[in-house]
């Protein structure tokens, strides 16, 4: 072969290949990919489920739970393993909402929830792992619940620093927050309580002592 056929040959082999490498298309939209038998339906979340609680609102019922669904299997680390979910039921016990929704998912762990009615919106409180400096504290936090499902506050309200044993109760718009804290002699605790608005800002400048001597099996209701 001389070399001008040697050259010719090269540029039908290059104009080839540039054929097929343009042929090449795109993967397909997740969107457009076929879904395989019963990746519609909705099944149980994966890993662990628990402490729920709930509230009753206008004409549904809020419950709220730790869910470790968002946790890595295997691992080896629990960051992030605890999350709070939550999902509205009708009177009857029927689940309003297609799906349970998120209410707090950040980084670390959230967990320990409750939950109460002002008449107008739900609060959920947990206990948040808020990352420090050099580790992390465990905080007090909320975030607020809408009639219709939505979550008011995408970054949670903090409650009460590194504290621990709250109650909340609500009526007429308003939450009662309280919660223990130690004596100053580290002898014992007393009861702190602030007033939180329905727009999710307190009402009151500074804390109030309510009790002044308490111990964590307590329980605050309003409104009979």
């Amino acid at each position: 072969m001389n070399r001008k056929t040697f050259t010719l040959a090269s540029a039908a082999l290059s104009h080839l290949a540039a054929l097929s490498w343009g042929e090449v298309l795109p993967p397909p939209a997740v969107s457009e990919l076929p879904a395989l038998p019963g990746d519609a339906l909705v099944g149980p979340a994966r890993a662990n489920q628990t402490q729920s609680v709930a509230a009753r609102g206008d004409d549904s019922i809020l419950v709220v739970w730790m869910d470790e669904r968002s946790g890595l299997a295997g691992n080896g680390t629990a960051e992030s393993g605890m999350d709070i979910f939550g999902i509205r039921l009708d009177a009857d016990g029927n689940a309003v909402d297609p799906a349970p929704f998120a209410i707090a998912a950040g980084a670390g762990w959230q967990q320990l929830p409750a939950v109460s009615w002002n008449g107008a919106n739900w609060l959920v409180t947990f206990y948040s792992q808020d990352p420090t400096q050099f580790y992390y504290v465990n905080n007090v936090r909320g975030v607020r619940v809408a009639p219709s499902g939505e979550v008011l506050d995408p970054t949670p309200i903090l409650l009460a620093p590194e504290q621990q044993w709250i109650w909340t109760a609500g009526t007429d718009g308003i939450w009662l927050v309280t919660w223990l804290e130690p004596h100053p002699d580290l002898y014992g605790y007393f009861v702190q309580g602030r007033r939180l608005g329905n727009d999710g800002l307190w009402l009151d400048a500074a804390p109030r002592m309510i009790m002044d001597w308490a111990a964590p099996n307590r329980v605050l209701a309003a409104g009979g």
